[in-house]
């Protein structure tokens, strides 16, 4: 089961969404505009999956570590991509 925010439970895997993503963008005092972030940081967020990225067009580094990510996928639209940091994840199938 994934839960869709925090609210829902405290363990278990947390979907990916659009609304997570500029949660944590106003936490970490980034843009809220997706186009305008060449940074995001979602690490230690317990996320199952890369996803709802869609809108965020320039970003150039992408934290993702610790998280319970089991492909790298959804990082088509991320032609501008330098740093992907995906370490201690549960990675068993590249999809790029």
């Amino acid at each position: 089961m994934v839960r869709e925010s925090a609210e829902e439970s405290s363990f278990g895997p947390k979907k990916m969404t659009k609304k997570s993503i500029v949660d944590s963008c106003k936490k970490n005092k980034l843009y809220i505009t997706p186009h305008l972030n060449d940074i995001l940081y979602l690490h230690y967020s317990g996320y199952n999956a890369i996803e709802s990225l869609e809108e965020y067009v320039g970003l150039k580094c992408l934290w993702l570590e610790c998280n319970a990510i089991s492909a790298i996928s959804g990082l088509d639209n991320q032609s501008q991509l330098k740093c992907l940091y995906l370490q201690n994840n549960l990675i068993t199938v590249r999809d790029w």
